[in-house]
């Protein structure tokens, strides 16, 4: 049996179903601290699953480390100090933020279910792709001119995100930083970059509730909530695991002729094995997008 499932349907279950509602010592993996840091080191969080970011606690500020994929981690995408207050001195290739932050342009869709389940999501004061947004609080503030659309989230409007003049702009990172992002810098806007979207797995870009609620100085209530969606997950993935006979699953979107459909590798793929379900490219090594003709899927899956 044939399971068609769009893309849009697996982030609602990931972020929105009670199913999915979403530490200590380092590892060790992809360590952080450095002899540059100024301060005095006290512990870093415990990250399980995610790749993409570190968090190192120091007396004197909380340090959050954007790991770079691109580099094999081996230089930093982007280093955050948040501070209580200004006058402390940090590296000079570091951002300086003061935490908690009050107010925050978001331009990625992920962090919303994030920000609601800290409790800040009142802080966001301006969104990109606002009709593609279906968190009802969000849409109500838009409706409601107390939330400003930005446009399109590749090139959003540089002016109008000045003239919100938020404490901190969210912004997916890329193998180069956009202009979007270069112009903001350059006017004296913190970007908090997120590479959450390359995470192979829910459970590690779920943990990204961590990466975010650091800037609101709320660590503990988002290791609270990730251990409990990393319990139910388990837990459904566990049963899962038991079903014997497992449907196949249909998912993609067609784009200019093409029907894509994630690789073997990718994020939609270990869903779709946790949720128990067979995927006809499971064993395809791609982490990205299959191009493929509308023949073909038509053939396999009609």
């Amino acid at each position: 049996m044939i399971l068609k499932v769009s893309n849009h349907l697996c982030l609602f279950i990931l972020f929105v179903c009670p199913v999915f509602i979403f530490n200590g010592c380092h590892s060790g993996k992809n360590q952080s601290k450095t002899s540059g840091d100024k301060g005095t080191y006290l512990f870093s969080e415990e990250i399980r699953y995610a790749q993409g970011f570190n968090i190192d606690y120091y007396k004197e500020y909380t340090k959050v480390t954007i790991n770079n994929p691109w580099t094999d981690n081996e230089k930093p995408y982007k280093v955050y100090y948040l501070l209580k207050t200004d006058s402390i001195e940090i590296p000079v290739e570091g951002v300086k933020i003061l935490s908690p932050i009050t107010s925050i342009a978001v331009n990625t869709f992920s962090y919303f279910e994030f920000l609601s389940l800290i409790g800040e999501l009142e802080t966001v004061t301006g969104v990109t792709d606002g009709f593609r947004i279906y968190n009802p609080e969000i849409l109500d503030k838009l409706e409601n001119n107390q939330i400003i659309d930005l446009g399109d989230p590749f090139n959003p409007n540089i002016e109008k995100t000045i003239s919100l003049n938020p404490q901190a702009v969210i912004n997916s990172a890329y193998a180069q930083m956009d202009n979007y992002s270069v112009r903001l810098i350059q006017v004296g806007f913190p970007v908090i970059y997120s590479l959450e979207w390359m995470e192979k797995s829910p459970l590690a870009r779920a943990e990204w509730i961590k990466m975010i609620a650091a800037f609101y100085d709320k660590n503990s209530l988002a290791d609270s909530i990730f251990n409990d969606i990393e319990k139910r997950y388990l837990n459904i993935q566990h049963i899962a695991n038991g079903i014997d006979h497992k449907r196949t699953v249909m998912t993609g979107d067609i784009f200019q002729g093409t029907w894509y459909v994630p690789g073997g590798k990718s994020f939609n793929a270990a869903l779709y094995r946790d949720a128990g379900l067979s995927y006809r490219y499971e064993d395809n090594n791609q982490s990205g997008s299959i191009g493929l003709d509308i023949e073909s899927v038509l053939t396999q899956f009609g």
